[in-house]
């Protein structure tokens, strides 16, 4: 029987043999996009800050074993390759990006504890490369279509289903370390939301997706054994995801105010011993006024700061004479 939609089998290479079949290979692949645009927002948020002080280290580390455990899953259970590729890269990821929260912390540490030491810069490069990380922070399993597994299952299959039980419990909970240090600064700085906005959407298409292959098959309850670890790890999170926005919304205000002071105008205190550095205080002695007469000092007056002037010198005996006239009229009078 040809499928009912050759576009997709032509682009996918599935077939879909219903609009639900459909749907759900558009849904699932709409998924995968959102899981690969999400690392955008947090790879400026990192870039922008040069920290990573906004994501908790266990939240990191448990995720990073989740990840692990979904490529386990994803390759034991012959998923497909884009699948197994897509869970080694978010093991990548996670472990570049516990890499970076490791690296911030320590450099942190170190200059609370030696101010005036000098600490190596961290390379523009690699701090780029392991923000890309935060995308696998929220990544669900990347098994967009389950595949059901057979009554005579392999003991790799058998493995690999636990590894995708272990991977749905290590996601389902992965967000609660995370939780917690919001509260704790009660803050959301940091943790740039886009990118909890694109896990909200990569969650929500990953479980439709699922849930409408599920109205398609004929036996429901063996497709649901394998399906039901990866609808649990997408449909659960979405609850984790809320309670992140609703921590956003309560804190935005308070994570604005902070950003404003990180970039903002230096602090009072600051000011105030720039302003002492800058400007020493100096005692000036201001004369009094003094009258064009000068008297005499007193033993009750205080001595003025400039000298007394001289007295003044008789006109007649400088003036120079006005006219010249011969000598005998300056001392006979005409006859």
């Amino acid at each position: 029987m040809p499928p009912a939609s050759p576009l997709i089998y032509l682009l996918f290479a599935e077939c879909a043999y219903s609009r639900t079949e459909a749907t759900s290979v558009v849904l699932g692949y709409a998924s995968v996009l959102c899981w690969v645009g999400a690392q955008m927002p947090q790879v400026l948020q990192n870039w922008r800050r040069q920290s990573a002080a906004g994501l908790a280290i266990p939240f990191i580390a448990v995720w990073l074993l989740g990840d692990v455990a979904n490529y386990l899953g994803s390759a034991l259970t012959n998923q497909r390759p884009f699948q197994v590729l897509l869970a080694a890269y978010f093991c990548f990821v996670d472990a570049a990006l516990l890499v970076q929260c490791l690296w911030y912390n320590h450099r942190a540490a170190s200059r609370r504890l030696a101010p005036a030491k000098s600490t190596p810069s961290f390379s523009p490069s690699m701090s780029a490369l392991a923000a890309v990380s935060a995308v696998a922070s929220f990544a669900p399993p990347t098994h967009a279509l389950p595949i059901t597994a057979s009554s005579s299952a392999s003991l790799a299959a058998i493995v690999g289903t636990a590894a995708s039980y272990l991977c749905t419990v290590l996601y389902l909970t992965s967000r609660v370390p995370q939780l917690v240090h919001n509260h704790r600064r009660r803050s959301v700085k940091g943790l740039a939301m886009g990118m909890v906005a694109c896990a909200v959407l990569g969650n929500a298409t990953y479980a439709a997706s699922v849930a409408l292959r599920g109205m398609t098959v004929a036996d429901v309850g063996e497709y649901w054994a394998a399906a039901l670890p990866f609808f649990m790890g997408s449909a659960g999170t979405l609850a984790m995801d809320a309670a992140l926005i609703a921590q956003w919304w309560c804190w935005r205000d308070a994570s604005r105010d902070e950003e404003e002071v990180m970039v903002g105008e230096p602090d009072e205190e600051d000011v105030a011993c720039t302003k002492s550095a800058s400007v020493p205080e100096m005692a000036v002695d201001v004369p009094p006024a003094s009258s064009s007469v000068a008297s005499p000092p007193s033993s009750s007056a205080h001595a003025p700061l400039l000298p007394l002037p001289r007295p003044p010198v008789p006109v007649a005996a400088t003036r120079p004479p006005t006219e010249r006239t011969p000598l005998l009229a300056r001392t006979w009078p005409e006859l």
